[in-house]
């Protein structure tokens, strides 16, 4: 056995190795997130270790490019953060072009760290259950975002620099505190999905009709009175959940929508009977409603 193939197989093995303990350490809720950071920034020297070696069969530059790919698509979940260490700041100092999946859960952040606002190769944020109020101006910098989850935070209200993210495709705000929403926010052509179920909105611009491509709405549990009749422009709309608001008219152009296959308006003060009639006779829609 050559040296090279010696070194390849004992990288393979310090990888699994770390990997198992990595794992291990993902599941223990009491971890500390220090040592996890640690761990990952070993697992990118072993990354890097594996790649500068110089092979001798042409099948190992195949897995070669796997290390690549999972080197540049680095995963991370962190999990019951108060703040970020000396340690860690550093670890996504020097990873800011490798993570473009990061999780955060119950949390007690304010705001978004600078440390995550650097990251500027990231793909999906979650940053779920944790204290996140306002936006820093330096989130303007994670355009290429294409998921973005901040359900069960405290945020109040959106920056108008939203429309900058024209990557986004998802986006879960629910459960927060927003009472409106900023008319740049509906300029996303690309996103497909949103929810914005558990918050205090009263009302929807009309230019929520930019969003050409939304296919799942979420406004549950709002405060809307009413809705634009421009939502009936959304013309690739599929599933639209309305419950539990104060609605008491249903815009009649809604049917108009070919692809709209759910409507769920439970529970909200219709006057008009004969909108829900109307709504229920609809061929290939499925309307989820009370009847009393």
């Amino acid at each position: 056995m050559s040296n090279i193939t010696q070194q390849r197989n004992n990288l393979i093995k310090e990888i699994k190795k770390l990997e198992e303990f990595i794992m291990e350490m993902e599941r223990d809720t009491d971890r500390d997130a220090s040592i996890v950071m640690k761990a990952y920034e070993k697992r990118l020297q072993l990354f890097e270790e594996y790649t500068n070696l110089e092979f001798e069969y042409p099948i190992e530059k195949f897995e070669l490019y796997i290390i690549r790919q999972i080197e540049k698509n680095l995963q991370i979940e962190i999990n019951h953060v108060k703040d970020f260490d000396k340690d860690t700041k550093a670890y996504y100092s020097n990873n800011k072009d490798g993570i473009v999946d990061l999780v955060i859960k119950d949390s007690n952040f304010s705001t978004i760290p600078e440390e995550i606002c650097e990251l500027r190769s990231l793909k999906k944020l979650a940053l779920i259950n944790n204290k996140i109020k306002f936006f820093p101006e330096s989130f303007v910098n994670l355009v290429f975002l294409k998921e973005l989850n901040l359900n069960m935070n405290l945020i109040e209200q959106l920056p108008e620099f939203f429309s900058e993210f024209t990557y986004l495709k998802k986006i879960i705000l629910s459960n927060n505190k927003l009472s409106f929403l900023p008319k740049s926010f509906f300029t996303l052509k690309a996103l497909s999905q949103l929810h914005l179920n558990n918050n205090k909105l009263q009302t929807i611009p009309d230019t929520i009709s930019g969003l050409i491509n939304l296919s799942t709405l979420s406004l549950n549990d709002n405060r809307l009175k009413e809705l634009p009749s421009t939502i009936s422009d959304l013309r690739n709309l599929y599933f639209l959940d309305l419950r539990n608001n104060l609605l008491t008219s249903i815009p009649i152009p809604l049917v108009d929508i070919e692809d709209l296959a759910f409507i769920g308006i439970d529970n909200n003060p219709i006057a008009r009977k004969e909108d829900l009639i109307y709504l229920i006779n609809i061929k290939n829609k499925e309307l989820i409603h009370s009847e009393d």
